[in-house]
């Protein structure tokens, strides 16, 4: 899904290179997360007998939910089964949750047994998402048991309203598992604070997703495997996840252009679709 613009490329920031289900790591010029910040990230990612594939992020919204990008599992489709997915492919889809490192050799695999990594039995995702410019690029998962809530896991909240212009211009905070600065894989969660410069004409704007860049001299941005993370808006101290990462323009070498905005589909406008996936 690749549609060419004077500024670029746009791409899903889901996995790019590698095998089907392979890892691209971090924000671009993000900074390590630390202690029990972002509790409610998820890596959603491919679980084999010896490997794990990060294929994008996602937010935790309820306790046995989680809020991702469409884009990430229309390959899968709505009528999605993981046991038999599991025969045909020899993995599960799995959502990490708790874990800043995705490093293979601590303890990643041994979560499978415990609180940390939860199979994903059920996708729904929005059938009237079509392409990279759609403002319906989002999709609910359900786990098979409930989150066990602490200080390093626990859901973020839904915005309040279905009136998505409220956050235009507004400070928030981006974080995931995607490609650095570097161009390389990293294993650790980054995140980066960056404004809604949507209803600004001046600096570029979409109707249809929230338009997001940051404007300090870091620039930093998301990239591939930064899919279906959140967009972070607090108010009054509340975190609210006012968007789901979708698309980024890219350059002539298909590297993340970390100085365009990134693209984020609009929770308040699927506010009520996502609450319905809730009952």
């Amino acid at each position: 899904m690749i549609l060419n613009k004077s500024l670029g490329k746009k791409k899903n920031v889901e996995k790019q290179n590698g095998k089907k289900h392979g890892t691209q790591n971090k924000i671009i010029n993000g900074q390590l997360v630390k202690g029990d910040n972002h509790p409610w990230m998820v890596s959603l990612g491919f679980l084999g007998a010896d490997s794990y594939f990060h294929l994008c992020g996602g937010s935790i919204i309820s306790n046995k939910h989680i809020l991702t990008a469409a884009h990430c599992v229309t390959d899968l489709g709505n009528n999605f089964n993981y046991r038999e997915y599991y025969k045909k492919n020899g993995n599960f889809l799995v959502g990490i949750v708790g874990v800043k490192s995705l490093d293979k050799n601590k303890d990643v695999f041994s979560l499978f047994e415990y609180t940390n990594m939860m199979l994903i039995t059920k996708i729904t995702y929005n059938t009237n998402y079509t392409d990279v410019e759609n403002p319906y690029d989002v999709a609910v998962l359900n786990i098979n048991r409930e989150f066990a809530f602490s200080n390093q896991v626990s859901k973020i909240n839904l915005p309040l309203t279905v009136n998505h212009k409220i956050v235009f211009g507004a400070a928030s905070q981006i974080a995931g598992w995607g490609v650095t600065e570097k161009k390389t894989v990293s294993i650790d969660l980054l995140h980066a604070n960056v404004t809604i410069i949507s209803g600004n004409k001046k600096l570029y704007s979409d109707e249809n997703n929230y338009c997001v860049l940051d404007l300090t001299r870091r620039k930093a941005n998301i990239c591939f495997g930064d899919s279906g993370g959140p967009l972070v808006v607090y108010q009054k101290g509340i975190p609210y996840v006012y968007g789901v990462a979708s698309y980024v323009y890219t350059k002539s070498d298909e590297t993340c252009n970390n100085t365009s905005p990134s693209y984020f589909t609009m929770v308040p406008k699927n506010l009520e679709w996502i609450k319905k996936q809730l009952v």
